[in-house]
């Protein structure tokens, strides 16, 4: 599970044998996260991190694994996320394409 504190805090927490464990990530000084999630490895330069909005600084971060952190990873200025709440990921679900209907069934316009 992955925490992450308005103070900037980072933390992985684990429950395995002797657990739960607290394992500190990362530190973000003047951070002030919220909602974080870890991006699909399909995600592009920064796929597989963990991405936590600030929604004080308008910004979201990405955070690897080893502690490295990119700030403000998409580059936006302010207000384009003042106030973001959250990471969420949607995945990508397939939706089935429509068939055609058996020719005995298909309607002939009214014109």
């Amino acid at each position: 599970m992955i925490v992450t504190c308005e103070n900037g805090a980072v933390f992985k927490i684990d429950n395995l044998p002797g657990g739960p464990h607290v394992i500190p990530v990362a530190f973000i000084p003047g951070g002030h996260l919220e909602g974080p999630a870890v991006v699909p490895q399909s995600f592009g330069l920064h796929g597989g991190e963990i991405m936590a909005a600030d929604d004080i600084n308008g910004v979201v971060y990405a955070i690897k694994s080893d502690g490295t952190v990119t700030p403000n990873v998409f580059n936006w200025t302010a207000p384009d996320w003042d106030g973001a709440e959250g990471v969420f990921v949607i995945r990508r679900i397939r939706v089935p394409t429509a068939r055609a209907a058996p020719s005995s069934r298909r309607y002939t316009p009214v014109t």
